[in-house]
């Protein structure tokens, strides 16, 4: 019997990358899964080069305040990664990467909107390994910082039934791509971009159900709004 326990695996096309996947599910080895049209390295929006951390701290903590003003989102008042995991729903930048249950819905994220030729990625990850791997290092800098360097994010938010839809869980991180990789034990799985058809039907990984939105505008503008209220300036681009 073939045993993948090494970093990266190719496989030929899509279909293949899935069910290899898949395999890897049933057989306990991984449990969570996230696809990527590239090979580039893995990274939360909100840690990219050049993203103003302060400016991601002030949108972030807007959107937080909106969410305690709303009455229809009271099941989330108090509950940082719900509200995280809201802002990343509206496309806030923030610490958190998606990543799903299914390697079919991860297979999804990982050729949609892709170009012919490019190589796209299925990565792996085992929870129980991921944690015990991550454990010494999440200790000493919550001892020194009073946050964890990463997470794994597992939360039920009601009324988001995109995350629901997609099986989604999180991993919030707070590293650089390369120290990510080095203590994650990620499995990559490699395949040639070739059918620009869906290996799911698009309806089935973003519902029609919606979230409640601000009236008349929409959330980054409500952001917007809020902080100009509260004397806060965007900076100037450099």
């Amino acid at each position: 019997m073939t045993k993948y326990d090494y970093p990266e695996h190719y496989e030929k096309n899509i279909s293949s990358a899935i069910q290899l996947a898949e395999r890897l599910k049933e057989s306990g080895e991984y449990d969570l899964f996230r696809g990527q049209r590239h090979t580039f390295p893995i990274q939360p929006t909100a840690g990219r080069s050049g993203v103003d951390q302060q400016a991601v701290n002030d949108q972030l903590n807007e959107f937080a305040s909106w969410v305690h003003e709303t009455p229809d989102l009271k099941s989330l008042h108090g509950n940082k990664n719900a509200i995280l995991a809201v802002a990343q729903h509206y496309g806030l930048k923030t610490h958190l990467l998606d990543f799903s249950r299914s390697p079919k819905i991860a297979g999804f994220f990982a050729t949609d909107g892709a170009e012919e030729d490019n190589t796209g990625t299925i990565i792996c990850v085992n929870k129980k390994r991921f944690i015990a791997s991550w454990d010494d290092l999440n200790k000493q800098y919550y001892n020194d910082e009073g946050i964890l360097l990463t997470e794994i994010v597992d939360i039920d938010v009601k009324n988001l039934w995109r995350l629901q839809a997609q099986e989604g869980e999180f991993l919030r991180c707070h590293v650089d791509p390369n120290l990510l990789e080095m203590f994650s034990c990620f499995l990559h799985i490699y395949f040639p971009q070739e059918s620009r058809k869906p290996v799911i039907n698009i309806e089935n990984i973003y519902p029609s159900n919606k979230l409640p939105r601000p009236k008349g505008r929409g959330i980054k503008t409500e952001v917007k709004v809020r902080r100009k209220r509260r004397g806060i300036r965007p900076k100037a681009s450099q």
